[in-house]
């Protein structure tokens, strides 16, 4: 099982990336996975980044875990390979 990392570390190590790539705060974005279909918000455990690189919007996903941090941490360590690749 992989390690749980709490979300608020991981935001910030994800805000520390896009720093490193000069990426404003403007720029990006987390987002939560919703179901709005039933009229009500049904919050799920995927998680979205999106950035804007060289003009044009960039995502990272991960909806294959059960909890939101497993799931951001995916993205992050994606980022993260992404940078240093």
């Amino acid at each position: 099982m992989p390690r749980v990392v709490d979300i608020d570390q991981t935001r910030l190590e994800i805000r520390h990336t896009f720093a490193l790539w000069d990426i404003d705060p403007s720029e990006f974005e987390i987002i939560w996975e919703e179901d709005r279909s039933s009229g009500r918000i049904i919050r799920r455990p995927g998680a979205l980044v999106r950035y804007m690189r060289n003009g044009n919007w960039q995502e990272v996903a991960c909806y294959g875990f059960q909890t939101r941090s497993m799931n951001l941490r995916q993205c992050f360590l994606l980022l993260e390979r992404l940078r240093i690749a």
